[in-house]
């Protein structure tokens, strides 16, 4: 699909920037129109909806924001040993897609549920399950967000901790912001710089 005339909207002002927050082909399809319409500015993704592995189908550099460690990090492979057994996992049983931020996401899910069934025992019905995971049921990510995720009656995260990567095709993506944004809820909300 062409998406020039959505890109010429996006960059007729010349921003700084353009957040591309959608679904990964129109991510795709939306960068790769304002990259050709001249656009040199930095564009935006939210990696848990445009995977970072896509940025070489996108061609150009994209700043990837982030709740969850990728994979795709060398330096936190190294240094986060419950990426590293995740990255061993996949290695070992395969998988028939290429693992990202939301394989991450997906292993924090795993962890959640072990930790609420093993709560609940055997044998465990949905209500009871609902009750346990809705009082300040609360999960140690092992590192692979950057704090606990927290589920109440009201609230079903908690926190919020942001990371920020930068990507460009062909290369191994950096992370550029070390330390964790955190948001909680009631948070009033500031501009990154």
């Amino acid at each position: 699909a062409d998406f020039s005339p959505y890109a010429q909207q996006l960059i007729k002002d010349d921003p700084t920037a353009v957040w591309i927050y959608t679904i990964a082909s129109h991510g795709i399809a939306m960068t790769k129109g304002v990259r050709a319409l001249g656009y040199k500015g930095k564009v935006f993704w939210s990696f848990e909806a445009v995977p970072e592995y896509l940025v070489d189908q996108a061609g150009g550099q994209v700043w990837g924001a982030s709740a969850f460690l990728s994979p795709h990090d060398p330096e936190a492979a190294a240094k986060v040993p419950e990426l590293a057994k995740l990255l061993e996992a996949a290695k070992k049983y395969g998988t028939s897609s290429s693992i990202s931020v939301g394989t991450t996401r997906g292993w924090v899910m795993g962890i959640a549920m072990e930790k609420a069934l093993k709560a609940c025992g055997f044998p465990c019905d949905k209500s009871r399950l609902a009750q346990i995971m809705s009082n300040n049921f609360t999960i140690d990510t092992r590192g692979l967000t950057g704090g606990p995720i927290t589920w109440t009656k009201d609230d079903h995260y908690g926190c919020r901790y942001l990371t920020m990567y930068e990507a460009e095709a062909k290369k191994e993506i950096t992370r550029i912001l070390p330390e964790w944004l955190k948001f909680c809820p009631g948070d009033e909300f500031y501009p990154v710089k």
